[in-house]
């Protein structure tokens, strides 16, 4: 069963976030549906769409994504498209 994943990262923009960001989804074989991202002042601002083909353990992700990327010193945030939803039902 495919599950789409929301992640959100914040930061300082530096050289190779999102080289870094996407090797480490390759490592969960997630697909990148949609993928927006803007420098604002000297800040990295990104949204990505994620698709899994499996059950994903979201916690899970976010340790391997800020293991990942903690040279960086980004704010990394995830939603699973349930909880998506359901904040935006209301």
């Amino acid at each position: 069963m495919k599950e789409k994943i929301y992640l959100t990262v914040v930061g300082k923009n530096e050289l190779g976030i999102i080289a870094t960001l996407t090797n480490s989804l390759h490592t969960f074989q997630l697909s990148v549906n949609d993928i927006t991202q803007k420098i604002l002042d000297d800040k990295f601002v990104l949204f990505m769409e994620l698709e899994s083909k499996q059950s994903m353990e979201i916690q899970h992700l976010k340790e391997h994504l800020e293991h990942n990327t903690k040279n960086f010193k980004l704010q990394i945030m995830l939603a699973h498209e349930n909880l998506f939803n359901a904040m935006h039902r209301i």
